[in-house]
């Protein structure tokens, strides 16, 4: 006689039917999801009553971890993250292929250090700030990547809004906090204080930031307001990291030229 569905009606009195639903109330969703296919398995193999729980623990585990790593990667906004191996290190020969691969175990996350990429546009910083940020939401770390005056902005705002103490704390107490494009532009007194006092916390708490910039950080004065608030900001930025320089040319370029030569044309 075939089996009953786990959903369906059982004239004869069966628990089974009742199974989604207490696994559900038990928030054990994936079990719960999977449990036609696990009793599939079980009539066909024939495993004892602990090794079939046990399946269905680890089951239910890996459909935990899953979860977990969506919403870490949609709050890092990192879905999209290219990994370390797809990065084309023949293009930066400077670069050790090992060494970015040391960096992508995240040590650097659990030691507290920074890691900076620093090089000319379209040479892959931003790539390699993706990856290892990925990577580190894959070890279940906390991460947030944000173009650099997005998060001032936003900080700026939460300012004026009575939820400065909420989303600074999101960011201070976060494992890893990725910013891109940072000295893209200047910045103002008001958010210059803000990054310093970003990286000040972060810096005193020991918590990671991969920072990209297409700037050295000898040309950071002109950033800044003043002076002082470079080298402070700086300082805090470097003590302890990994600086990574992208040097050669961009990746990124026309698909086809069409018409003839400008006057102003490099080529």
């Amino acid at each position: 006689m075939p089996r009953k569905q786990a959903g369906a009606a059982s004239p004869d009195g069966s628990e089974l039917p009742k199974l989604p639903g207490l696994l559900r109330e038990l928030n054990l969703l994936t079990l719960a999801d999977g449990l036609d296919e696990l009793l599939r398995n079980a009539e066909r193999t024939q495993p004892s009553y602990t090794d079939f729980l046990a399946r269905g623990l680890a089951h239910e585990l890996a459909g935990r971890s899953e979860r977990r790593l969506g919403r870490l990667l949609a709050a890092a906004r990192l879905k999209d993250a290219k990994t370390i191996d797809d990065f084309d290190c023949s293009i930066r020969p400077k670069l050790s292929p090992k060494a970015l691969k040391e960096l992508a175990r995240c040590a650097f996350v659990e030691e507290g250090r920074n890691v900076l990429c620093l090089g000319n546009s379209s040479t892959g910083k931003t790539h390699i700030a993706k990856a290892l940020g990925r990577n580190a939401c894959l070890l279940g770390k906390r991460t947030y990547f944000r173009v650099a005056i997005d998060l001032l902005d936003e900080l700026y705002t939460a300012q004026h809004d009575g939820t400065f103490r909420r989303v600074f704390g999101r960011y201070v107490r976060a494992d890893l906090v990725i910013l891109d494009e940072l000295g893209y532009a200047p910045i103002d007194k008001d958010r210059a204080n803000l990054l310093f006092r970003l990286a000040s916390a972060r810096h005193d708490e020991r918590r990671s930031m991969i920072v990209t910039s297409n700037t050295t950080f000898r040309r950071w004065g002109p950033l800044f307001p003043s002076e002082a608030q470079a080298v402070a900001t700086v300082e805090r930025l470097i003590d302890r990291a990994t600086i990574l320089r992208f040097t050669g040319k961009g990746l990124r370029g026309p698909q086809e030229i069409l018409g003839d030569k400008l006057d102003d044309d490099d080529d």
